[in-house]
């Protein structure tokens, strides 16, 4: 399979995103995070099992942000979903999604 992101001179491929995704079952509804694979991972496993998300910026600061407590952010929350066999049903899944 292709090269999906290269992230701090570290490379990921397709096959390596479709991997991770199978074999993770929560993701983080409040993220906030500068690990560019983390944030991909974790906006495609929102959209595949149709959950919110709210991303922040890496650098924001909690005095910065009304009505969410600390303790929120970057807690994560089990999902439900298939397995993905492949990248086109993982493309399927995204496109497909509330």
């Amino acid at each position: 399979m292709g090269l999906f992101l290269v992230d701090q001179h570290k490379s990921y491929t397709y096959e390596d995103l479709l991997q991770r995704i199978n074999a993770t079952k929560s993701y983080i509804p409040l993220m906030q995070t500068n690990n560019l694979y983390d944030f991909f991972l974790n906006m495609i496993l929102s959209l595949i099992s149709d959950q919110p998300l709210i991303l922040l910026d890496s650098d924001t600061k909690m005095n910065e942000l009304e009505g969410i407590e600390n303790t929120d952010i970057n807690e994560p929350k089990n999902i439900l979903f298939d397995d993905k066999a492949d990248v086109d049903d993982l493309i399927n899944s995204v496109l497909t999604s509330k």
